[in-house]
């Protein structure tokens, strides 16, 4: 059927008539001829005689190329199909959520770089070593030395005096017998004959604003406290650190700053904290020498999870 219909479109070339006009007029003539005779018709039309690629009978040159085009182009390797699509971009939501605090992220890095539980790094302390101070009621330490709150409590129809330390109050009565005074006090007063009063210690006590630590009184109401002790002892003096020491303490080193990251000792406390930057992460209290590589080593990662 096919090289029926090769065979129409070379005759209708050959004779110059249009395509569709020498098909329907063919088919009207033809009527119920065979394909196989209608096929040896178009071929004697077309001066075909001795085979399908002898063209020598078709008078018009021209016609006579085309026919060959025609052809090759059907005798070549078979004829491509191919197919036209439109590419559709669709976009997805997509969400990324991190295990940690729940929260939704559209970028997977964005998601892991906040995804992340930060712990806190601390410097490492530096303690010093200082002799105590020798007061009235004893001895205090120096570092954190503050005034404790004092509560002076003197009897009834009495008054403290500051300059004694002492609660007074004028006798309760006095008679003369002969040339001398003689007077009587409340219970618990012993007359002063220098001011004419009774006089008598009142109750004292003292509270240190640190916290539960020692009072030692320095004068009448006046006492200090430190959250340090007076402990130790060096060639007859009392010292007291401001944390643990591991190193020895010896006369050396009184007074001198000690850095608890590796143990070196220090003039003082700015020299110390600047060549002693040792930090401890909460989360293990392991140690690290500087902030930076504390804060990377001090922290959890947590997932994050393609919903």
């Amino acid at each position: 059927m096919k090289r029926f219909l090769f065979l129409l479109f070379i005759v209708s070339i050959a004779m110059g008539q249009d395509y569709k006009q020498f098909i329907e007029g063919l088919g009207n003539r033809l009527g119920n001829i065979g394909v196989r005779d209608t096929e040896r018709e178009l071929r004697q039309k077309a001066g075909i005689r001795t085979s399908e690629n002898d063209l020598s009978r078709v008078i018009d040159v021209n016609k006579q190329q085309e026919i060959l085009d025609l052809m090759k182009y059907f005798s070549s390797e078979p004829v491509r199909e191919f197919t036209c699509y439109q590419v559709r971009k669709i976009d997805v939501d997509v969400k990324w959520k991190c295990s940690l605090t729940g929260r939704l992220f559209n970028d997977k890095q964005l998601c892991e770089a906040h995804c992340i539980k930060q712990y806190q790094c601390s410097q490492v302390s530096c303690y010093t070593v200082r002799y105590c101070e020798k007061l009235k009621g004893g001895e205090v330490c120096p570092i954190g030395k503050t005034l404790c709150d004092a509560k002076i409590t003197c009897p009834q129809n009495s008054s403290y005096n500051s300059s004694t330390g002492k609660c007074e109050t004028s006798p309760l009565y006095c008679f003369y017998f002969y040339t001398w005074e003689l007077c009587y006090c409340p219970t618990g007063f012993t007359y002063n004959f220098s001011n004419d009063t009774c006089e008598t210690l009142p109750s004292k006590t003292y509270t240190c604003p640190l916290g539960n630590y020692s009072c030692i009184e320095d004068s009448p109401g006046v006492a200090y406290c430190s959250p340090y002790s007076c402990t130790g002892n060096i060639n007859g003096k009392s010292y007291c650190t401001s944390g643990n020491i591991a190193s020895s303490i010896d006369t050396n080193v009184i007074g001198m700053w000690w850095c608890s990251g590796d143990g070196t000792w220090l003039l003082s406390e700015d020299e110390c904290l600047r060549n002693c930057p040792y930090y401890i992460c909460e989360k293990d209290l392991k140690l690290y020498k500087g902030y930076d590589s504390c804060v990377l080593a001090c922290q959890e990662v947590y997932s994050c999870d393609l919903l």
